[in-house]
């Protein structure tokens, strides 16, 4: 019963990793990578979905504050049969476009970027990415999703 149970929901019968680069270049509003991906029985890969999101929190303490800012959305429709037992390597390429701040953009001068930093330390402020893509596979019930963190 426990076995009927994965199998609905695509439990253990996949391996997934996500081939890209951790450090994203902003100029080229480009990624570019591969999924590697693993089934354990025959099944058709029909679609990769695919989303860019910032991860923003500032502030300290009581005053913390967290957001997130969607960079990217994309459906690749592909149909790609997975062999059992068997890793294929699925390449995307995913175009974007920054959400920066007027801090962000100041920054990017070469005289203020010492002082924005400065600010930003003070005021608590992080940022990072994550890189995250749902390989949507026929007849399995919980789709795989794998994410993985970037910076810039």
């Amino acid at each position: 019963m426990l076995n009927s149970i994965k199998r609905l929901f695509g439990l253990d019968d996949f391996q997934i990793e996500l081939l890209c680069s951790d450090q994203i270049d902003l100029n080229s509003k480009t990624i570019k990578g591969a999924i590697k991906i693993k089934a354990n029985k025959d099944n058709i890969l029909y679609r990769l979905e695919m989303q860019l999101i910032e991860q923003f929190k500032k502030g300290r303490g009581d005053n913390k504050q967290e957001s997130e800012f969607v960079w990217a959305l994309d459906m690749n429709e592909i149909d790609t049969f997975l062999p059992a037992n068997e890793f294929v390597i699925v390449p995307f390429s995913l175009n974007f476009e920054p959400v920066l701040s007027n801090m962000d953009k100041l920054g990017n001068n070469m005289i203020l970027s010492g002082p924005v930093k400065i600010a930003k330390m003070i005021k608590g402020v992080n940022s990072q990415l994550r890189l995250d893509v749902k390989c949507c596979v026929r007849g399995v019930e919980k789709s795989p999703i794998i994410s993985k963190k970037l910076t810039f």
